[in-house]
């Protein structure tokens, strides 16, 4: 028997938990690459720390049948991709990567299965510390720009240098608090649950915001026992949503400015010539100066586009501040295809209170002809400005995607990565669409990446497939089916388990493992954040613990 002295405190295996969750801020100083080699290496010393200080190693035969087998099926299904994808020899650097992103999570739940039995509130404890750290570090970003901590505006998300930000996490964590607060009524655990609802909030992960909402609506759906009281709280969140809107709203709308206009931006008459034209042929590009130079200030600008164009995949306009005549990491207003007349618009920091702004058009080689009928400049003088400005723009865009997906240019973009990976598939041999092309696997489909330094850039082939289902069936083939299969018992036995009310326990746990997996899968159709190696090991962890604080099967 191991004595109390030998047994690590719940203090210790808290901040562990918590130090999972901020990791990816590790990434805010360093290169990008090496960033993330820096999170994955942190996250597996931690789970490695908590595995070997914890006294208590319970027997994985110990474990439920249906565990077992789901966790056998997905960690066999990622060692059956990592051998195809070693065989088929591609790039290493993604078979490891996606590799190890898929074994994080039975890796998590081994490392953590003892840590949990001990002590079955560390996981919430570590969550609930880990919210208000993470909103400091996203607050002083925003409100300390100059530091070079990162740049909140530039993808309309509250992600941070070298992308090191929570959107896959934050809306776990926010069902986990959910849950756990629901379960014991402690106060500053629903203080904790606030914090993370503005995270997800703060995050402007338009996937993100419905994932929280729906994940803990259904939580509490599992664990509340006055129905009236939870239908009392999502109308009064539903009230307190409009108020915020329509706060935003009248705040942007009596402080945004224009600073220049050329043309006009909304659309007046179908037949209206445009002012600036470039064509690309397929051996070189094009560019086309749309202003001179212009002096702007405040803390924000936002840039809207009326244009046209249908070739190459896409151009650019590029914003050049304080460089002539154009920077060496210029600031992009990405143009998607449009056959018509469409507009985009993109909200970038001014780096100094007068600066000197550019624009031109930029069409890629090949890309094709692209038209601008006008554009308009904005200026935000505060950082709360440009803020709000922010959230407004994304609820305008969640509304879109829902009521006219085909406008949506995030589902536009995966719908075209959707067919270049379908291409690729009907290319390959009958053996390979069956077997897979192996973890790590690449397709031919020019994106946005980011280079070492985490600056912006283009590159001819994609590995990330942001449909999860997908990336399963090409890389895995039939092997695809066991990784699903393995979720699938997962979120059976943990559905089960969750509607078993006990005295002693209310199984928050094991609701919250089965709510989240199943929006997290929703949600996986667009963003593969279930897999996604800084939410993994939470996945791991939170399995751990359900199994620790569910009571066994009376005989």
């Amino acid at each position: 028997m191991i004595s109390e002295m030998e047994r690590s405190s719940p203090w210790v295996v808290s901040a562990a938990v918590s130090g999972v969750v901020l990791a990816p801020f590790l990434a805010l100083a360093v290169p990008f690459r090496a960033g993330l080699v820096l999170q994955f290496a942190v996250i597996v010393a931690l789970l490695a720390g908590v595995w070997l200080g914890v006294g208590v190693r319970p027997p994985l035969g110990d474990w439920p049948r249906l565990v077992r087998l789901g966790l056998g099926l997905y960690g066999g299904a990622a060692l059956y991709g990592l051998a195809v994808g070693l065989l088929a020899a591609n790039p290493l650097r993604h078979v490891l990567s996606q590799t190890a992103a898929l074994l994080l999570l039975p890796a998590a739940a081994v490392a953590f299965a003892g840590g949990a039995r001990e002590h079955p509130h560390a996981l919430a404890w570590g969550f609930a510390a880990a919210v208000p750290l993470a909103l400091v570090v996203h607050l002083l970003a925003i409100a300390f720009p100059a530091l070079g901590w990162g740049d909140p505006i530039e993808r309309f998300r509250f992600l941070l240098r070298n992308d090191a930000g929570m959107a896959g996490a934050a809306p776990l964590v926010a069902m986990t608090l959910g849950g756990y607060w629901l379960a014991t009524r402690h106060r500053w655990a629903f203080a904790a649950w606030v914090g993370a609802v503005l995270l997800v909030a703060g995050i402007m992960s338009r996937g993100g915001w419905l994932a929280t909402g729906v994940g803990v609506v259904g939580v509490a759906v599992f664990l509340a026992h006055r129905p009236a009281r939870l239908l009392g709280g999502v109308a009064a969140a539903a009230v307190l949503l409009v108020v915020v809107w329509w706060f935003a709203a009248g705040v942007v709308g009596q402080r945004g400015r224009v600073v220049r206009r050329e043309g006009t931006v909304a659309a007046t008459q179908a037949d209206e010539e445009p002012r600036y034209r470039a064509v690309a042929t397929g051996d070189e590009s094009a560019w086309v100066q749309l202003a001179e130079r212009m002096a702007v200030g405040g803390a924000g600008l936002e840039l809207e586009v009326a244009y046209s164009g249908a070739g190459g995949g896409g151009a650019q306009v590029v914003l050049a501040l304080d460089a002539s005549p154009v920077p060496a990491e210029p600031a992009l207003l990405a143009l998607p295809p449009c056959g018509g007349r469409c507009t985009a618009i993109r909200l970038l920091p001014t780096p100094t209170s007068a600066a000197l702004l550019d624009l031109a058009l930029y069409v890629p080689e090949g890309g094709g002809s692209w038209a601008v009928y006008g554009w308009e400049v904005r200026q935000f003088p505060t950082v709360v400005d440009v803020y709000w400005r922010q959230l407004q723009l994304r609820a305008r865009e969640l509304a879109v995607g829902l009521v006219a997906p085909q406008r949506d240019r995030n589902l536009d973009y995966r719908a075209r990565e959707l067919e270049a990976v379908v291409a690729r598939w009907h290319a390959a041999p009958l053996a390979r669409r069956l077997l897979g092309h192996g973890l790590g696997a690449t397709f031919p489909f020019p994106n946005s990446s980011w280079d070492e330094f985490g600056r912006r850039i283009t590159v001819p082939e994609a590995s990330y497939i942001h449909n999860f289902f997908v990336f399963l069936g090409f890389k895995l083939g039939v092997g695809g089916l066991a990784a699903l299969a393995g979720l699938a018992v997962l979120l059976v036995w943990a559905w089960r388990e969750g509607r078993r009310l006990d005295e002693r326990m209310v199984p928050w746990p094991a609701a919250v493992l089965a709510v989240g997996l199943a929006v997290y899968l929703l949600w996986s159709v667009s963003s593969p954040e279930i897999y996604d190696f800084r939410v993994a090991p939470l996945w791991g962890m939170l399995l751990a613990t359900a199994i620790a604080t569910t009571p066994p099967p009376q005989p």
